[in-house]
């Protein structure tokens, strides 16, 4: 495999979504240090929504050449194993075609949310069969960096959060770090937050111990969100439109639309399990997520169709790349989102 700083071609798999985002902000990062301004490094990163866009959409983002001549290009092909044709193996074929010819100034990033099986089967989608899979262990190894992207178990949690916040410049007690994991799970987004939020606390100055998390960290951000959607879905605009003002209180704008988006991600999956004949044991093992969110996760579920659901989940979509394109700001397009809530 390729050095994950010389590849052409990066595939992300797994089933942390925040893992994946934070290395996509780091390939971001370094994209944008080439430019002598924002507005040109933007132009040259692009995240295109590849299960739903064409093939020749695909292919045109990848082989147009960088913008300005001082800097690389980077291309996050999200959801490509959704596209409708995936299994195909004309599509397969043009698929490794585009990328063994990727232009030398481009870097490409696949990210493939996955569920893992058990031992013996691996992974869902990025198994031993995938033809992207063979393909990178094979032909495509030169220029090809694979990365596992895996929630923590909840034994590994602890250490997580540990890790986490020295990356953050701060440090976790043992006991603080057990008693955050308690709380928030396996849910790395949302230990994100709390860890910022406890070292912000104590300044970066001593470690976060346990008695910081207990005064600071309760459901109370999760039930923001879960109390927006739960109006969403009830059509309550008003209220949906307080929940988001209350998290706008404590939070980026940035923040809370990637909260939104995780929360809509995480109802998309249960609802499917629920069409499935599933119910909260199967929403748990797949999703990892805490049992007070296993159960809320279900009720909201159940008052959205999965129609309902991939509606919003696209206009998310295509609300972040407005603000990434200079277009309306998301703290304005998240209320626009909410004031055009069907009534009920």
């Amino acid at each position: 495999m390729a050095d994950a700083k010389d590849f052409r071609l990066a595939i992300l798999y797994g089933d942390d979504r925040f893992s994946m985002e934070q290395n996509i902000r780091g390939l971001s990062a370094r994209i944008t240090r080439q430019f002598d301004d924002p507005q040109s490094a933007d132009m040259n990163i692009i995240t295109l929504d590849a299960g739903r866009a064409s093939l020749t959409e695909i292919e045109s983002a990848v082989m147009v050449i960088s913008f300005f001549a001082q800097g690389d290009r980077l291309v996050v092909l999200d959801h490509l194993n959704q596209h409708r044709q995936f299994k195909d193996k004309d599509f397969q074929e043009r698929i490794l075609r585009l990328f063994g010819g990727i232009p030398p100034t481009t870097q490409v990033v696949v990210m493939l949310e996955d569920e893992f099986i058990s031992k013996s089967r691996g992974w869902k989608v990025f198994g031993q069969r995938n033809f992207l899979r063979k393909w990178a262990e094979g032909d495509g190894q030169k220029d090809t960096f694979v990365k596992l992207c895996q929630v923590p178990t909840s034994r590994e949690m602890q250490r997580w959060i540990q890790n986490h916040a020295r990356e953050l410049k701060g440090k976790f007690d043992p006991r603080a770090a057990a008693a955050l994991a308690e709380l928030v799970g396996s849910d790395t987004a949302i230990a994100h937050q709390e860890i910022l939020k406890c070292l912000i606390y104590v300044d970066y100055v001593r470690p976060v111990e346990e008695m910081d998390v207990h005064a600071l960290v309760s459901y109370g951000g999760v039930s923001n969100i879960f109390d927006m959607v739960d109006a969403m879905a009830l059509g309550q605009t008003r209220e949906a439109q307080k929940q988001y003002h209350l998290l706008l209180e404590e939070s980026l704008p940035m923040e809370i639309f990637a909260m939104i988006q995780r929360q809509f991600r995480l109802l998309i999956q249960a609802r499917e399990i629920i069409n499935q004949g599933g119910g909260q044991r199967e929403i748990a093992s797949r999703t990892h997520q805490h049992p007070y969110v296993v159960g809320k996760l279900e009720t909201q579920a159940r008052r959205f169709s999965i129609d309902q659901l991939e509606a919003v989940y696209r206009q998310l979509l295509a609300m972040d790349l407005a603000a990434k394109s200079g277009g309306m700001p998301l703290e304005t397009s998240i209320d626009v989102l909410l004031f055009g809530l069907p009534q009920q």
